[in-house]
């Protein structure tokens, strides 16, 4: 097992004058604070504030101010924007820039927490960075930009955000997490950015950064960082990690006795648990979380959970309990309006759906999964178009001002994709509340379904169509070019038969020629040898000198004998001409047999393509004859069948039964394929139809490995399959199943003997 990724959390040695600097701070806030809130004009500010904070180091002065920010935002807008900008005034009175701009930023970071509809504070940020720029106060540079960010990131101007926040860890790079202490903070907060953003790789790297540059007695809201990390190592699916990070979570929240929190972990370490299979740990985790999500009343991790226990339910096999947990999930949704959150439906639905499919309810179960899908493409559209932008390029090749607009061009094509996706997301809403259309969408996607199956199948048997259909033309291509050659022989013969021969010789030849004028004989290549043999040793006792090849030439066009009238002719001079003219004419006839035969070849190898392919859009019923339909198939795989599988048909005599034709070629289809790719294209198929007392009964079994018993429950489950990645699609025999109405399929299976499929039709009873 790889060991967790850890980041470093111990507990960092502080240096002495580090030490000086946290002594002068806890003067300073006694000094400060007091005097801080008599404040009311710059009079005062020059006569209450501490002079000796001017000029003081940066580390010092944010200290101080961030403490001071800290309690002076307790009060209300008119009061803080008015001893912020005098305490800004009085600094820069003072000759202290890198004070006095601190203090207005401070100023326009309460504008972004109380006045974000304010439309000038974009542009207050831009003069004081001006400001800042021109007085080389490189210690400022860092938290404008992080503010500026912030900023962006609560208009939802997410490029913009993130061009600034990459701008922002740019400048904080510069420094320590000792010459800067916000550098850590920020370090997670632009990692959260990322999460947010599904970049779980770059999250994770700024997260670790985190935890290895601040020391963990400093941490604010570490239970909530701990938590943070370990969902961005589960989504990594570092699960090792994962674990550590909630574990500790744990610790630190069962130390602060934060009952909540400890909720809200065991549901995520749950989570881990069932990702791993570790099953039993994750039901004991998800009932803890559902317990103390309910006594606080945290509505959606409490549905969250609930979904995500009633998935194990099914996976223990209780899918009515699954489905009731699912439902009370839903409810809670329902009821408290996470209709909202995307992400609620994008988890929640598709086990629901599951939990339908499960219970047999099928057509809910597809609605729940489509609308999933559709809400989590939404959602992955919505969280990455801010990407497109390319935002991470800009930052690394320009920072003009023309680049800006581009940015904000880009913001304006998001808006646009965004509200046309809320668009199509209604539009789906609304087809969902139509239980018509529902209807109708069900039974278009089970055609289309049927069709690809089909046409899948089609492809894989593209070749060995091609073969069955170039077999027959090439046959009657060299049997044409035959034929062709042997008439002009025939020609040139019969005028030199006509002028050379007499009448008795040409009496003798017709003769002949006649005898064997038949089909030809199918002779095995040992059987023929042996023929061509005994002819040549008549042939030489007669005193034919060119025996050998004239005794060849005979067998080949059928003449497997010397009878009398070949004896007759051999008394003729001309008897090698005479042998080579009966070859020419006996050639030209078997190659018109063969012609004949391959065209028919063709035209059933056609005929039967024809009939598979042909879709009926109204699956119009009527009687089937299932012999001539199984026939079909058998005649599209001949190719593959004859390569290495035996087919063994046993045909009774049996009624035609009614059903659509296209549909039932699909099932037979199936079938066989499944035989075929069972037995490894090696074995033996028996097709078996028999006349039972109220069935028409079609087995077909092989001779393969067999289904192992504990699948054998799963096999007419949609999306099942136990063929590798890219051989099917599970959705076989579940079609088949949907396809068989009013007729029934069952199987027996042994393990390492075969299968064999039964499919029986109830018989029509005469009216």
């Amino acid at each position: 097992m790889n060991q967790p990724e850890i980041s470093k959390l111990c507990i960092f040695d502080c240096k002495s004058s580090h030490l000086v600097k946290r002594l002068i701070f806890c003067y300073l806030i006694g000094c400060l604070i007091p005097c801080g809130y008599a404040l009311q004009s710059q009079d005062t500010a020059q006569h209450s504030f501490p002079a000796y904070l001017l000029h003081k180091d940066f580390q010092t002065q944010w200290l101080v101010t961030d403490s001071f920010r800290s309690k002076l935002f307790d009060k209300d807008n008119h009061y803080i924007y008015s001893q912020l900008e005098n305490l800004k005034n009085w600094s820069l009175q003072n000759g202290d820039p890198q004070l006095g701009y601190r203090f207005e930023l401070l100023k326009l970071l309460r504008l972004n927490d109380q006045d974000n509809s304010s439309t000038d504070i974009e542009q207050k940020y831009f003069e004081i960075f001006a400001k800042i720029n021109n007085q080389k106060l490189k210690y400022l540079q860092p938290e404008a930009l992080q503010y500026l960010a912030q900023y962006y990131w609560k208009k939802k101007k997410f490029a913009l955000a993130l061009e600034n926040y990459l701008n922002a860890n740019f400048a904080y790079s510069k420094f320590t997490a000792d010459e800067f202490p916000e550098k850590a903070e920020f370090l997670f907060e632009l990692g959260g950015r990322y999460y947010y953003f599904r970049d779980f790789i770059t999250a994770k790297r700024y997260f670790l950064e985190f935890w290895q540059t601040i020391p963990n007695n400093k941490i604010d809201n570490k239970v909530s960082k701990m938590n943070t990390t370990a969902l961005c190592y589960g989504n990594l699916e570092l699960y090792d990690s994962s674990r550590y990070y909630f574990q500790k979570a744990m610790e630190f929240a069962t130390e602060t006795k934060d009952e909540a929190w400890i909720g809200i972990i065991s549901g995520n370490l749950g989570n881990i648990f069932y990702k791993q299979k570790k099953y039993d740990e994750a039901i004991t985790l998800f009932e803890k979380n559902i317990e103390i999500s309910t006594k606080y009343q945290i509505m959606e991790d409490l549905a969250v959970s609930l979904s995500q226990y009633g998935e194990l339910l099914l996976i223990k096999n209780n899918p009515k309990k699954a489905l009731e947990t699912e439902l009370k999930s839903l409810e809670i949704v329902r009821l408290k309006n996470l209709f909202q959150r995307p992400i609620a439906i994008s988890r929640i639905y598709p086990n629901v759906a599951k939990a339908y499919a499960a219970n047999g309810q099928y057509q809910i179960a597809y609605a729940y999964l489509d609308t999933s899908y559709h809400v989590k493409d939404a959602i992955e559209l919505e969280r990455n178009a801010v990407f497109v932008s390319g935002v991470q390029h800009k930052i690394d090749v320009e920072k003009h001002k023309a680049e800006l607009q581009k940015t904000q061009e880009v913001i304006k094509q998001q808006n646009i994709i965004r509200n046309a996706i809320i668009i199509v997301f209604l539009i789906v809403l609304i087809a969902f509340l139509s239980f018509y259309f529902q209807q109708k969408k069900l039974k278009w996607t089970q055609i289309k379904l049927l069709q690809s199956e089909k046409l899948a199948a089609l492809g894989q048997l593209s070749a060995n169509i091609a073969h069955e259909v170039n077999t027959p033309l090439g046959a009657i291509r060299s049997s044409a070019e035959e034929s062709s050659r042997a008439f002009e022989e025939i020609l040139t013969d019969f005028i030199w038969f006509s002028k050379t021969l007499n009448e008795e010789e040409k009496n003798s030849f017709f003769h002949f020629v006649m005898q064997h004028n038949g089909k030809m004989q199918n002779l095995s290549t040992k059987e023929e040898r042996e023929i061509k043999k005994i002819m040549k040793e008549e042939l030489l006792v007669l005193g034919i000198e060119n025996a050998r090849f004239l005794s060849d030439k005979l067998v080949q066009v059928g003449i497997l004998e010397v009878t009398p009238e070949l004896i007759t002719l051999t008394k003729s001079p001309y008897f090698d001409r005479l042998v080579m003219m009966t070859y020419n004419i006996r050639n030209q006839d078997h190659c018109n047999q063969t012609i004949q035969l391959a065209v028919d070849k063709a035209s059933r190898i056609v005929k039967a393509l024809k009939t598979y392919v042909h879709t009926s859009n109204s699956e119009e019923v009527k009687a089937v004859n299932i012999r001539e339909n199984i026939e079909t198939v058998l005649t599209i795989y001949n190719n593959r069948l004859k390569q290495g599988i035996k087919v063994i048909k046993n045909y009774g005599q049996v009624p035609e039964i009614y059903g659509s034709p296209d549909q039932l070629n699909q099932v037979w289809t199936n079938l066989i394929v499944n035989a075929v790719q069972a037995m490894d294209n090696n074995g033996i198929l028996t097709i078996e139809i028999k006349d039972e007392e109220d069935y028409v009964s079609v087995s077909i079994g092989d001779t393969g490995k067999g289904i192992p018993k504990n699948i054998q429950g799963k096999i007419f489950e949609p999306f099942f399959t136990t063929k590798s990645s890219g051989e099917g699609t599970g959705l076989g025999l579940h079609i088949i199943n949907r396809i068989l109405k009013g007729a029934s399929l069952s199987f027996n299976s042994i393990e390492g003997e075969g299968t064999t499929f039964y499919v029986k039709f109830p018989k029509v009873k005469a009216s």
